[in-house]
């Protein structure tokens, strides 16, 4: 319910916003107004004030407003209240008006968040100081070390761990220059971004993280060896853990083994055996393993009916003999399942296993709030940066080096929102502003029946000093619409494959 009614108020305030724009616009340059609509289709209630009816349609996922004079097969009088007697000028704020308020919208609510308080993870209050720097990453390929105290990124200052959060997002396959403090002397490494989002949002580099329990996966070595959340993980096998981080690349080795694993639970230490489960974390696109049908989040319980310790440097390193047939009992969201798979000429199945016990971290955040410019100063900067990572994912998603699949429609929106609302009102706060500013710069875009369509004709006007015939227009806009109607059955089809459970999709003949 919370879900349900957060997306409509969300949804309702950015379509009235969009829409407000267009209408104060057209008002202030006396231009007619005659309808004014939250949604699309058969009216639900309204009411007519002046010379414009003010309603609520059925369908909530868009609204308009209806100009005099705005269609083009509408027989003009030069009468200036019509939208298409006016001047390129005026119609051009008109449509321009809806993104831009919309845009504005963002800078409104942004501040506000700061204003009000927001919560961050703990980390992103502490100086930049490296706590550990993850095996096979850039950072670590170019020397970086625990203890380095991070000066500038392409040498901009920084401060604090905000800027990790977003840097392989948007420099993603790009090289980065970075300026550190090593025994009194300063040092700069060059590292070069993996191209596949890989390490988390950083370069291979971490704050401080606690190995503190958030949670349990259910069923899992964990629960059943009865860790709880609050426990804080001190040692594995004798050895001291001082991250949350040198505590998964430690276990995920121990394929099946027992280990023994010291914790601190109110005040007193407790030490305890398990045995990591294994789980598959990536598969090689057309390999032995994807063919016959295995995924990744699998758990191998077993091959050829023995336990997987007797398998581990196999697994661990994918080398199994050409033509080696080999029956793996899979467990997969609390179903056993069974997969006979045979090497390839590689001598490998094209699979990445990792030792996992079943244990979430904790996620620790403080309530950060700012006076009133420096709120102005933080809402500005989330604005620029939540627009250039708009630009960026369009940019790859029109490049074709991000797959349309990532892409999410109307349920996965209702769900961030109500996950949003549920964290608290600066969340939904800041995932409204993050919407509408996606709503701004989609709308930009040249395609025909949204805003930067019509700004396209009417460019296209200015140019030729005339405009474009109704029919062409019309054809257009046709076209536009079927792209669209395509593009929401895309992401529709998205959302609803990622809101299946798994173990539903093995009776969809187009998975």
């Amino acid at each position: 319910m919370i879900t349900l009614i957060s997306f409509t108020i969300v949804i309702g305030i950015l379509v009235f916003v969009h829409e407000f724009g267009h209408f104060i616009v057209a008002k202030r340059t006396g231009v007619g107004v005659e309808k004014f609509s939250l949604g699309f289709g058969p009216k639900l209630i309204g009411f007519k004030r002046g010379e414009t009816e003010y309603m609520i349609s059925a369908i909530p996922l868009g609204g308009y407003v209806k100009l005099t004079g705005e269609n083009p097969d509408e027989l003009l009088t030069n009468d200036p209240r019509e939208f298409g007697s006016r001047s390129i000028g005026v119609r051009w704020s008109i449509v321009f008006a809806g993104p831009l308020m919309n845009y504005f919208l963002a800078f409104i609510l942004l501040p506000l968040v700061y204003i009000i308080g927001i919560q961050i993870p703990a980390y992103l209050d502490q100086p930049p100081i490296v706590q550990w720097v993850a095996e096979d990453s850039p950072a670590k390929g170019a020397g970086l070390q625990r203890g380095d105290r991070i000066i500038a990124v392409n040498k901009k200052e920084v401060k604090d761990w905000k800027v990790f959060t977003t840097l392989s997002q948007s420099q993603q396959g790009e090289k980065v220059l970075i300026q550190f403090e090593r025994d009194g002397r300063i040092q700069e490494k060059v590292l070069s971004l993996p191209s596949d989002s890989s390490f988390s949002g950083t370069p291979g580099l971490f704050p401080q993280m606690d190995a503190r329990v958030g949670g349990i996966v259910d069923d899992s070595p964990a629960e059943k060896a009865g860790v709880k959340p609050g426990d804080h993980i001190k040692k594995i096998e004798g050895t001291e853990i001082i991250h949350w981080l040198q505590m998964s690349e430690l276990v995920k080795d121990y394929l099946g083994e027992t280990i023994s694993l010291t914790i601190e639970r109110e005040g007193k230490c407790v030490t305890m055996s398990l045995a990591p489960s294994t789980m598959i974390e990536k598969i090689v696109e057309k390999s032995p393993a994807e063919l016959v049908g295995l995924r990744e989040g699998d758990i191998i319980r077993s091959i050829n009916g023995a336990e997987v310790v007797h398998w581990k440097n196999a697994l661990i390193n994918d080398t199994f003999p050409q033509g080696t047939q080999l029956t793996l009992g899979v467990n997969r969201d609390g179903q056993n399942l069974s997969f006979t798979v045979t090497s390839n000429g590689n001598d490998a199945l094209g699979i990445k296993v990792s030792g996992k016990i079943g244990i979430i971290q904790l996620d620790e955040t403080i309530l950060k709030k700012f006076d009133f410019l420096s709120s102005l100063k933080e809402g500005f900067n989330q604005v620029i940066e939540m627009t250039g990572l708009t630009l960026w994912a369009l940019g790859k998603l029109f490049t074709y080096k991000l797959s349309i699949k990532t892409l999410g429609g109307p349920i996965l929106i209702a769900k961030m929102t109500g996950s949003a609302a549920k964290t608290g009102f600066s969340s939904l706060l800041i995932f409204t502003a993050f919407l509408s500013i996606n709503l701004s710069v989609l709308n930009l875009l040249p395609i025909p029946i949204l805003d930067g369509g019509h700004l396209f004709f009417l460019l296209i006007e200015l140019i030729r000093r005339k405009p474009l015939e109704t029919k062409k227009i019309e054809l257009a806009q046709k076209i536009g619409f079927a792209l669209l109607l395509l593009l929401l059955l895309t992401v529709t089809y998205n959302d609803i494959m990622r809101s299946v459970p798994k173990k539903y999709l093995e009776f969809f003949p187009w998975r």
